[in-house]
């Protein structure tokens, strides 16, 4: 096999970066879907949002606004990731652009699941171990998403290159 032609779906990252694609579409979806959520929520319901908590020194109004603002935010990173999930493989930015909001997603995922495996060691409700356990295979599975794409990255660059990727040599 000539060693600067990758062939589609080899284990030297060839063909279309199909893993992280899913991800970033499954996730940016979840994303997208989970802000909305959040926005009417804390649009329409900020009482019931403030009777989910402790006693606060803050009003229910100031819990809706940072439920709408917070979710504002989440919406905008489901975007993203739609934005380049949908666009990974056909865009010369793309990949690069999937690196970093892969990065990103899995650091943060990976802390908010820690947080709350802490919370369950704390003495909180067994139930968050669940969410938590989820939360840091989901930051696990955008590191492994990352690392194809990495090594799908450098294979076509030295397949462009003319030069033989790093496992051939």
């Amino acid at each position: 096999m000539d060693a600067r032609r990758v062939p589609a779906g080899s284990g030297a990252g060839g063909g279309r970066p199909r893993f992280a694609r899913i991800l970033l579409l499954a996730g940016g979806g979840l994303l997208v879907a989970g802000g909305i959520a959040g926005l009417v929520a804390g649009a329409a319901v900020p009482d019931r949002l403030y009777a989910l908590l402790p006693p606060l020194v803050i009003d229910a109004a100031a819990v809706g606004g940072a439920t709408v603002a917070l979710s504002a935010a989440i919406l905008v990173g489901g975007a993203v990731e739609l934005s380049v999930g949908f666009r990974l493989g056909r865009a010369p930015w793309a990949a690069s652009a999937a690196l970093i909001v892969l990065a990103v997603t899995g650091a943060l995922l990976l802390a908010i699941g820690v947080a709350l495996l802490t919370e369950v060691a704390a003495g909180a409700s067994a139930w968050l171990a669940v969410p938590g356990l989820a939360l840091v295979a989901t930051a696990a599975a955008h590191g492994v998403a990352a690392w194809r794409l990495a090594t799908w990255r450098l294979a076509a660059a030295s397949a462009r290159s003319g030069e033989a990727p790093e496992e051939a040599r």
